[in-house]
Formats: C-alpha cells, sequence, structure tokens
C-alpha cells in the first residue's frame, strides 16, 4: 500500500458505518410511532392535559358570549339614544 489514508480506503470499501446503517432511524421512528398513537400521546397528553383543554374551551366560549353581550347592550343602548 502506497501512503493511503484512512480516507482513501473508505471511499474504495464503500461501507457507511454511520449508526448502523439507518437501521438505527428505523429503530427510533417505530419507536415514536407507537408512543405516539398509544394511550398517552406522543407528548405526554393524559387526563389532566384534557381536563386543562376542556377548561380552556370553556373559558373561551364564555369569553366569546360575554362579548357578544356587551355589543348588544351597546347597540341596544344606542338605538335607545337615537330615539330619544
Amino acid at each position: 500500500m502506497e501512503n493511503y489514508s484512512l480516507a482513501d480506503i473508505k471511499a474504495v470499501t464503500g461501507t457507511d458505518e454511520t449508526w448502523g446503517s439507518n437501521g438505527f432511524l428505523w429503530v427510533i421512528l417505530i419507536f415514536l410511532f407507537f408512543l405516539g398513537f398509544s394511550g398517552g400521546g406522543l407528548f405526554g397528553r393524559g387526563a389532566a392535559n384534557e381536563i386543562s383543554l376542556t377548561n380552556l374551551e370553556r373559558d373561551v366560549l364564555n369569553g366569546n358570549c360575554n362579548t357578544q353581550k356587551e355589543v348588544l347592550e351597546n347597540r341596544y343602548t344606542t338605538q335607545l339614544g337615537f330615539q330619544g
């Protein structure tokens, strides 16, 4: 062998041994797939998060109802002002 470097040898042999040659990536993807579709969800969505989301939805809907009520009251008082 005439002064071949390790990079030359790797280029000639053509082997790529990075993390198990893509097999490791499949293991991670399958793990994430099963984790995502399990009962807890991918990022830990469980009963506690569902309750907090329900409370958030309730608060948003109550806020919308209160805003609509205020707008209607304002229109009503404006119309009463124009009649007088």
